[in-house]
């Protein structure tokens, strides 16, 4: 199995969303080891989640001895843009969205969608986002709940977020605490059927 692991743009992430992107990363190496994981990241994430600060030591070490792929382009548009060109050549079982997004016409290179969600707080909190910013958020999130096969989330107050805001059934998300949640994930993605044109 061919997984595309896309973490551009995450450099502003807060410690909780980084640290889920290190274990979920260390944990698809542990659970699927004839997988061929493919990471993308900018010079910036790179930075910001595998740093040398001593407070975030976990995270410095817990990739160490992984076997991934790791693709660095200076720029996220430069990391996304050699993304979907290795893509298009070399077409992927599973995009995984870790950084939240979900590329356009993904369909075209990736059999299944699977995305990480960190936060609904614009959906729930009445504080911290103008009118527009939720406006924006909100349609993103209906789009990436529309078009993404499965979702990953750090807790359960998330995966009922998501079934509550945006009703995404339960069997459609996993909450990625350890391997065998994401072992879970791994085999529910193996029956996942192909869904071209399922979804636009």
């Amino acid at each position: 199995m061919k997984i595309t692991a896309d973490i551009t743009g995450m450099f502003k992430a807060d410690g909780r969303s980084a640290l889920h992107v290190c274990r979920t990363l260390k944990s698809l190496s542990d659970s699927c080891p004839e997988c061929q994981i493919e990471c993308y990241a900018d010079a910036g994430t790179v930075s910001a989640l595998f740093g040398t600060d001593e407070d975030d030591r976990e995270r410095d070490n817990i990739l160490s001895g992984r076997p991934l792929s790791f693709h660095v382009s200076r720029t996220v548009a430069c990391t996304r843009h050699s993304m979907r060109t290795d893509m298009a050549g070399s077409p992927s079982d599973v995009y995984l969205g870790l950084s939240g997004n979900l590329p356009r016409r993904f369909r075209r290179y990736a059999r299944t969608a699977v995305v990480a969600v960190y936060s609904l707080d614009f959906v729930s909190s009445l504080d911290g986002y103008s009118w527009i910013r939720r406006h924006v958020l909100n349609l993103k999130y209906r789009r990436i709940c529309r078009r993404s096969d499965y979702f990953i989330v750090p807790d359960a107050g998330l995966a009922a977020g998501l079934t509550r805001y945006y009703y995404v059934p339960k069997d459609r998300i996993f909450v990625l605490r350890d391997n065998d949640g994401l072992q879970e994930m791994l085999d529910a993605v193996s029956r996942c059927p192909q869904r071209q044109g399922s979804r636009h």
